[in-house]
């Protein structure tokens, strides 16, 4: 599951390095002539969880754990399958998984500042 994670991480940083320009998956420089990649070389779980996070509302005092939530079960679905998203012990696993990763500080921390970074993303970046 870790290649999963890394991954969606890696999308993520990409697209705020990116600074949001539209049309841009994050590919800087010299990599960026070989090989173009489009934004639909982007896994679907990926976009789903942009989406997802853009329409969070502002106001929301939940937003950073339900930006993280989001962040887990695309990571999840990612490694495991997307059909999974349908089956209701799925989300009792991401619940599980979340609520041991609030248990532990150093996790928390982890947790926290991914949200952050995932709600900080300009909405341009975005699908939407």
């Amino acid at each position: 599951m870790i290649d999963g994670i890394g991954r969606l991480a890696q999308l993520i940083q990409q697209r705020t390095l990116a600074g949001g320009r539209t049309g841009k998956t994050g590919m800087t420089g010299k990599a960026s002539n070989a090989a173009k990649p489009t934004k639909t070389a982007e896994p679907p779980v990926f976009t789903a969880l942009l989406t997802r996070v853009s329409a969070l509302d502002r106001d929301d005092p939940d937003r950073e754990r339900k930006a993280f939530r989001y962040f887990l079960e695309a990571a999840l679905l990612s490694e495991l399958g997307a059909g999974l998203i349908n089956d209701p012990k799925f989300h009792q696993l991401v619940d599980i998984v979340q609520q041991r990763m609030q248990a532990q500080p150093d996790l928390l921390a982890a947790s926290q500042k991914a949200a952050r970074l995932l709600l900080a993303m300009p909405r341009e970046a975005q699908p939407g």
